[in-house]
């Protein structure tokens, strides 16, 4: 894999100095990359390729005698590159391997999260659908004794909103029938946002024009619409990974706790990084959000779910001297089942959450 200013030469043997860093967290000296490369090239050969590479921004060394150590600029380098090489084939074995059965996305995005810290010792975070956007399934009026009603709304990923109604009135069980099918039957396939800003815009705007058993209809679930949380779930998980990241000063893990500590801020820190509606991004150095500027980690985001399903996001936050190929297949590989899941969950699921 070439890079613009480097020949294939000097990228095999940035890779194998980047590889050798993120397992030793040591300078790399000459005769440690010619052990690894098994003798193919002289130490002057070695030396000369590494000066190059030094020249060209790549590397650089603490001090005169020492290894050498990457920079943000080779960082980029191996994040680029093996976002580049990733193979579909290998992410396609690598999903079809997976024993995961479909379930609740949420516990999905949950286990992966979890699991992916743990493997790549690293914070990782997992963002779910939110619920608003999820298209409708069914819904369903149910009347109890005392005359209060209990309605069910169910997404076509599964995911049920449940709400107990006092309606001004009493309704029978045959009304709250027809009252059901006509919200299925009309808006089946409407976002939650979508029912909530068309019933009231009718309501409002043209009741005069609504039969009057509709307006009940669309007078009971409304208020229930408004109710129904825009928040996403987010999971976080490897926070106590943060202690193996050497080059960590006491003012950097309290940027990266201040900036991880609440809901609000880990999310919009990942909108930041998904701006432009990105399928994935790796910042670090320069282009981290200023929170974390100064901060020598790396932040990986995927997203994963379709406009069916609605959208999540999957990531890490990890110590730049990664493994970027190992961590990306990781990533992306529980993007696609995280996906798969999410839309089969999104035709099939409502059935088996009702």
């Amino acid at each position: 894999m070439e890079c613009n200013d480097l020949t294939k030469r000097e990228s095999e043997m940035l890779l194998n100095v980047l590889r050798k860093y993120a397992d030793s967290k040591k300078p790399v000296s000459s005769s440690t990359i010619f052990e690894m490369t098994l003798n193919k090239l002289s130490p002057s050969t070695i030396r000369m390729i590494l000066n190059n590479l030094e020249k060209k921004g790549y590397l650089r060394k603490e001090h005169i005698s020492s290894g050498r150590v990457p920079t943000d600029k080779a960082y980029k380098f191996f994040a680029e590159t093996a976002l580049k090489k990733l193979s579909l084939l290998e992410l396609k074995d690598s999903v079809n391997k997976s024993d995961k059965e479909v379930q609740d996305i949420r516990c999905l995005a949950r286990d992966f999260a979890s699991k992916l810290s743990e493997k790549n010792r690293s914070i990782s975070f997992a963002t779910s659908p939110s619920f608003i956007e999820a298209k409708l399934k069914l819904c369903e009026f149910y009347p109890l004794i005392d005359g209060r009603i209990v309605l069910f709304l169910v997404s076509n990923n599964g995911r049920v909103f449940e709400k107990i109604i006092e309606p001004k009135q009493r309704y029978s069980f045959e009304t709250l029938r027809i009252f059901s099918n006509y919200i299925t039957h009309n808006f089946k396939g409407y976002s939650f946002r979508e029912m909530r800003n068309h019933l009231n815009f009718q309501i409002l705007k043209e009741r005069e024009k609504i039969e009057e058993w509709v307006l009940n209809a669309f007078s009971l679930i409304s208020p229930v619409l408004d109710e129904i949380p825009i928040d996403v779930d987010l999971f976080l998980s490897g926070i106590e990974w943060l202690v193996d990241i050497p080059e960590l000063t006491q003012n950097s893990l309290k940027e990266i706790l201040e900036a991880i500590e609440k809901k609000e801020k880990l999310l919009n820190l990942i909108d930041l990084i998904m701006k432009n509606g990105r399928e994935s991004a790796i910042v670090l150095g320069e282009e981290i959000p200023a929170a974390l500027k100064d901060c020598p980690v790396a932040i990986i985001s995927v997203s994963y779910g379709s406009e069916i399903s609605g959208k999540g996001v999957i990531g890490l936050i990890g110590y730049k001297a990664m493994k970027y190929d190992e961590t990306l297949l990781d990533l992306f590989s529980s993007a696609l089942i995280l996906t798969r899941a999410s839309i089969y969950n999104s035709i099939v699921g409502g059935e088996k959450s009702v």
